[in-house]
């Protein structure tokens, strides 16, 4: 009887309720299977297009790394010079940090010498002789720097000797001369 005092009558065979019991259970079983089924598909198919995002990253990567590689390769050149200049300033940066004879010789010289006088060769040698080539435009010029060389008031003392080595007039009415300086 149910709760509400009506008989029910069951006519089916106690088998068949069993076989739908294992039925039920079946369909339950499948249906998880299949959900089961379907999230993994959902999951390998996340997991392949990630995969394949990941290949196309690596791939662009690769690519940008081609092209700096290019890129500094290309400049390794560069590189070499700049090296190369930075040695040679380095260089030059030490020997006129350092007090000597041959570059205090050329700065008093070079403060000497008249404006309208042109410079065409200068060489210092390690004592501190000097030898320059000189175009003068007239022989006064060319007499004042030497009166300016040999005066011990203007040559702060620093020069022994100055001799005339070579002098000639061109056809244009320069005269062009060689002189050496002996430092003290």
């Amino acid at each position: 009887m149910d709760k509400k005092g009506s008989a029910s009558i069951n006519l089916l065979p106690i088998s068949y309720k069993e076989f739908q019991k294992r039925e039920s259970k079946f369909y339950k079983i499948q249906n998880i299977s299949i959900s089961l089924l379907l999230f993994l598909i959902f999951v390998t198919s996340i997991t392949i297009a990630l995969r394949i995002i990941q290949a196309q990253q690596i791939n662009a990567a690769e690519g940008l790394l081609e092209q700096n590689n290019q890129k500094v390769s290309d400049l390794k050149p560069r590189e070499a010079s700049l090296f190369l200049l930075k040695d040679r300033l380095t260089n030059i940066d030490q020997i006129t940090s350092l007090p000597s004879k041959q570059r205090s010789i050329y700065n008093l010289v070079s403060q000497l010498i008249p404006a309208n006088l042109n410079l065409n060769f200068v060489s210092v040698d390690t004592n501190g002789d000097m030898l320059i080539s000189i175009v003068a435009p007239n022989f006064a010029s060319l007499d004042e720097l030497l009166i300016v060389l040999t005066s011990k008031d203007k040559n702060e003392d620093s020069i022994a000797a100055v001799s005339l080595e070579s002098f000639s007039r061109s056809r244009d009415g320069l005269y062009r001369a060689s002189i050496k300086i002996k430092p003290r």
